[in-house]
C-alpha cells in the first residue's frame, strides 16, 4: 500500500511540475509537443 501511495504522490507532482512549465511556455509565446509521458498514458 505504501508503494501505491508513493507513485500517486509521484504522479501528483509530475502533473503539477507539468503544468507549470507548460503555463510559463504559453505565456512566453513557446510551441510545443508532448511526445510522451502523463499526457500521452492517459490517452
Amino acid at each position: 500500500m505504501q508503494v501505491k501511495k508513493k507513485s500517486i504522490r509521484k504522479n501528483c507532482l509530475l502533473d503539477i511540475e507539468r503544468t507549470s512549465i507548460l503555463a510559463d511556455m504559453e505565456q512566453h509565446g513557446i510551441w510545443y509537443m508532448p511526445l510522451k509521458g502523463s499526457i500521452l498514458k492517459r490517452a
